[in-house]
């Protein structure tokens, strides 16, 4: 068992082994149990563009798309992850969605996307388990060459992965053996407690294309992606019994 807190800019940041820290957290800590495999995983219900549940999607499903599990996408932790990684699917539908309610251009190129920076920023949500996790605009923008890079990219497969900004003012608690993590704001964060609701109506559309397939090279990731989940089992299964 481990925790995480992390902090942006000159903060402290650290983890802590074993029992987590009590005193690191500002509110009661919410617990979220992860998918059995080997990664710290679970269903993400959605994405929210600011405050209002005008602003919140789920995924559209299609046949054939996605690594669904329950209600919501597969999607990996990982804070070996400096960014946040969107299936490449659902990726153009929301930065179209999240620029049109900034009200601003952008440009995606080499797999960024970017725009000035002279905005009102939102802060954007992603939805696990029923509960939705902040990400203010300080953790998912980096400014380059006088230019806003958005920190939400895509990638090329069938899961989300929720990286470094999605930690960022949370004291996170991976507990391996009972399958679970835990989320709170910690004492240094000026986020508020996880808010809880339920998996918006509306979706983003799925927009990647190509001529083999009906979504293009996700099919054979999809299958790649299983393959390999099922191949780590049996290792280690043999590995420790």
């Amino acid at each position: 068992m481990f925790s995480t807190r992390f902090s942006r800019g000159d903060l402290v940041s650290w983890i802590d082994i074993g029992a987590p820290d009590a005193g690191m957290v500002s509110s009661e800590p919410i617990g979220i149990d992860t998918v059995p495999d080997y990664f710290w995983s679970m269903a993400n219900q959605g994405v929210r563009i600011g405050e209002k549940s005008a602003g919140a999607y789920t995924f559209q499903d299609e046949e054939g798309s996605g690594s669904w599990i329950g209600d919501g996408i597969y999607t990996i932790f990982d804070t070996g992850s400096s960014d946040i990684y969107m299936s490449i699917l659902w990726f153009d539908s929301f930065v179209e969605e999240f620029y049109a309610a900034v009200g601003i251009e952008y440009e995606v190129k080499e797999g960024a996307a970017y725009s000035k920076c002279n905005a009102n920023f939102p802060n954007i949500y992603f939805m696990v388990d029923g509960y939705w996790l902040q990400i203010p605009s300080d953790d998912y923008l980096s400014e380059d060459d006088d230019l806003c890079r958005l920190r939400i990219r895509p990638i090329e497969a069938p899961f989300n992965i929720l990286g470094m900004p999605a930690y960022i003012g949370y004291y996170v608690t991976h507990n391996w053996d009972q399958g679970y993590m835990t989320f709170a704001p910690h004492t240094s964060s000026n986020k508020p407690a996880l808010e809880s609701g339920s998996v918006p109506k509306q979706a983003l559309r799925i927009k990647y294309e190509s001529e083999n397939t009906p979504n293009g090279g996700l099919w054979s990731l999809a299958i790649a992606f299983f393959l390999t989940i099922c191949g780590l089992a049996i290792f280690g299964y043999i590995l420790w019994g």
